[in-house]
């Protein structure tokens, strides 16, 4: 909706631009019509609307996280075949998912201090599986207690996590959490 509110005012205001550019044609000033489209282009925002996968829910984290993470310096790669509709797993779920495997992904890189910061998500339909893999860097520093991750944040397991096994388990599928060196490694699948 807020795109669409945006492309709206933008063809109000391209009326506006091609006014004034029609006006300083008609006068001859072929220098002024020059600068004013420079400025205009100029101001025209890069469009990041990028498609990473067929499934709407997935493709606005994605492109949600994504943004957020080159914000913060690091480094993405994303190969997401997810279609468009996967008709045993909920919107809720997925967004749960895939979410939540992104926002900590993003927040172990931004608590880093050095080194590069690499986020890569791949997702794939295998037969009746999707499978999901999320590595990235952190700091190297990770917390157990009772063979489950601590949370960066209190001494309980993570919630995110917790949340993820959860969707795993009630779709018939597992999920799986590895770290060492300086990378971190989740991997889902479940059944659709």
């Amino acid at each position: 909706m807020e795109h669409e509110e945006e492309v709206r005012r933008q063809r109000h205001d391209l009326r506006q631009h091609l006014n004034v550019i029609l006006s300083e044609l008609q006068a001859g000033r072929y220098g002024e019509i020059e600068a004013y489209v420079r400025e205009l282009t100029e101001q025209i925002p890069v469009n990041r609307d990028v498609t990473w996968c067929d499934h709407s829910v997935a493709n606005a984290l994605l492109s949600y996280y994504v943004s957020s993470a080159e914000a913060e310096n690091v480094q993405c790669e994303i190969r997401a075949q997810i279609p468009a509709s996967l008709p045993h797993v909920s919107d809720g779920d997925l967004c749960v998912l895939i979410g939540n495997l992104l926002e900590n992904a993003l927040e172990a890189c931004q608590r880093m201090k050095e080194g590069p910061k690499t986020l890569t998500f791949r997702a794939r339909v295998q037969g009746e599986l999707l499978a999901v893999t999320v590595d990235n860097t952190y700091d190297g520093k990770v917390r157990f207690y009772r063979g489950k991750y601590l949370s960066s944040k209190r001494d309980a397991p993570g919630t995110g996590l917790q949340s993820v096994t959860s969707v795993a388990k009630r779709h018939g599928g597992e999920a799986v959490f590895e770290s060492g060196g300086t990378t971190f490694r989740s991997n889902i699948y479940i059944r659709i």
